[in-house]
């Protein structure tokens, strides 16, 4: 099937891939959060490289760069662009950051209710992540848990995420006013992301991890597909071949792991196409509140119950938080996105109107 036939709202269910990741990354953290002897990411004992949390952000990069992709170059229009992606991402995350400073953070908190709302801490928290910066404390939260001081580990990725997204609309700006061969340019920089990473330049993605310097390939071979829809398959054979090279440079560090990143991505498509996964229907699209909300769950969990039984803990932080992404979807996601588009209509009218008046 060709990328541009996948792409089609009725020949994917990218749905259920998106909360098959959000819920890896649960599991993934769970063996950091809540350690318990005998129990370690399958994942990682396997590879050596990556675990399943890492992995699934991987490949939420690499549909978010597909999807966005085709998305710009369908609409043509940098406003639409700015517009879809503020109002799909803020509203979901103003709430998880409100939520969690000033109602879960004060009654959680090893400090008085005073102290907690006094200290600048508490508005940092908000302000910071809320403009990407990432901030991780609020006053006295969690500094009991395994892994202490850390209210929300999942936030990392959205400064990532916010960057490739202003790389991408940079590139179609700069084709669109000048050359305009967004194919061949996309290429030409989707190969110097892939050089970048395959030297380890860490001109791109440079972070506080070494393992952010994959996230702008994962995101890039999405670009890439997106860019090349209507010559590229998404078929097993392509797949077997990625995991093929994967299997030659299994001892190669970086390498390996870039191709396993890249086999992993094309499974998700395999499996978003998948004749039984486009039979199941999610009512809400819960994906992104969940994985906002999974990091928040498990540390309130462990706070509250201290170390358990580590199937009972995955079981409790899936259940609330997918309650919570449901409820995040409904509230204000959901909102958020009619918003936009709402927005995005009006501008497109006005920018029409004078056209219009001169036919």
């Amino acid at each position: 099937m060709l990328v541009s036939q996948f792409l089609k709202k009725e020949n994917n269910n990218l749905d259920i891939v998106r909360v098959i990741c959000a819920s890896l990354v649960i599991i993934g953290h769970a063996y950091f959060l809540n350690p318990t002897d005998g129990k370690g990411d399958w994942l990682l004992s396997f590879t050596g490289f990556t675990y399943y949390g890492s992995i699934a952000v991987k490949v939420f990069f690499f549909i978010s760069g597909l999807l966005v992709t085709n998305s710009l170059l369908r609409k043509e229009s940098e406003a639409s662009f700015v517009i879809s992606r503020l109002f799909r991402m803020m509203p979901g995350l103003l709430f998880v950051l409100l939520v969690t400073a000033f109602i879960i953070g004060p009654l959680v908190s090893v400090v008085s209710p005073l102290v907690y709302f006094k200290s600048k801490m508490t508005y940092v928290h908000v302000l910071s992540n809320m403009v990407f910066r990432t901030h991780y404390t609020l006053p006295g939260v969690y500094l009991k848990n395994f892994y202490y001081n850390c209210v929300n580990g999942s936030l990392w990725s959205l400064r990532y995420e916010v960057k490739c997204y202003i790389a991408l609309l940079a590139v179609f700006v700069a084709c669109k006013y000048t050359i305009r061969q967004y194919r061949i340019v996309f290429n030409i920089v989707c190969a110097l992301v892939c050089i970048d990473a395959f030297l380890q330049l860490h001109f791109i993605g440079r972070g506080e991890n070494p393992e952010h310097s994959l996230l702008p390939i994962s995101f890039a071979l999405g670009v890439f597909l997106g860019v090349n829809q209507h010559i590229v398959n998404i078929s097993y054979k392509l797949f077997l071949a990625l995991a093929a090279i994967t299997a030659l440079a299994w001892r190669t560090p970086i390498i390996n792991e870039i191709f396993f990143n890249a086999s992993v991505c094309f499974l998700m498509l395999l499996l978003a196409q998948n004749k039984f996964a486009l039979k199941i229907h999610l009512k809400y699209d819960m994906s992104y509140g969940l994985y906002l909300w999974g990091f928040v769950v498990q540390q309130t969990i462990y706070s509250i119950a201290g170390p358990i039984n580590f199937y009972l803990f995955v079981s409790l932080s899936l259940i609330f938080s997918v309650a919570l992404g449901i409820v995040s979807y409904l509230l204000v996601e959901k909102k958020g996105v009619d918003i936009g588009r709402q927005l995005d209509n009006k501008i497109k009218v006005k920018l029409s109107a004078p056209q219009s008046q001169s036919v």
